[in-house]
């Protein structure tokens, strides 16, 4: 098995595995933290929707 573009075996720990390990690990986090904010503001944009909802139905 072969991996990344270095063509070394998939339990290689050189440099330039672990240097390109580290950058894929690194974007990876990147995405997540960019998904979880996604989510977060979803979140608050649904729960303000549902208060203004409610607060209607109140008034009503």
């Amino acid at each position: 098995m072969k991996k990344f573009e270095t063509g070394h075996a998939e339990n290689c720990i050189c440099e330039v595995c672990r240097k390109t390990i580290l950058e894929q690990s690194t974007e990876i986090s990147r995405e997540i933290k960019r998904s979880y904010r996604f989510l977060v503001w979803t979140s608050i944009i649904l729960a303000t929707i549902n208060i203004v909802a409610a607060i209607f139905k109140i008034i009503e």
